[in-house]
């Protein structure tokens, strides 16, 4: 039961952000829409962000922009686990 949960936790999770990255990078444009997606997403799961962007460079053949998002959500997961930990 719990692997069932966590599969569609995830899927939710994506698709999510998913949705919010697109808002952004209309809103926003490329190179900031991203990084907001990477800032927000890393405070949800930076796992999700990372397979999300990863799918993305693969469907695109660009892979630097959403690298910077996967690093963004990252650094922005590391400091929420120092702010948990404190």
């Amino acid at each position: 039961m719990r692997q069932i949960y966590e599969k569609f936790y995830h899927f939710d999770t994506a698709f999510s952000l998913g949705i919010i990255g697109y808002i952004f990078i209309k809103w926003k444009g490329i190179a900031k829409g991203l990084g907001i997606t990477g800032f927000l997403g890393g405070l949800v799961s930076s796992t999700s962000v990372a397979t999300s962007m990863a799918n993305e460079s693969k469907r695109v053949y660009i892979a630097k922009p959403f690298v910077f998002t996967a690093v963004i959500a990252s650094t922005t997961m590391f400091f929420r686990v120092i702010f948990i930990v404190l």
